[in-house]
């Protein structure tokens, strides 16, 4: 699954964005615990724990 947008909410929170559309909202560390980046592949295993 592509990662095609990542939107602030606000300071602490984000809004991802999959091909399918809006996907999830996470705390910034959680972006960088499961290491979302905008414009890259996220791992079906990553998806589920989510």
């Amino acid at each position: 699954m592509m990662v095609t947008a990542i939107t602030p909410v606000d300071k602490r929170k984000s809004k991802v964005f999959l091909e399918e559309g809006f996907a999830f909202v996470l705390y910034r560390g959680e972006l960088e615990q499961f290491g979302i980046r905008e414009g890259e592949e996220l791992e079906e295993e990553t998806y589920l724990r989510i």
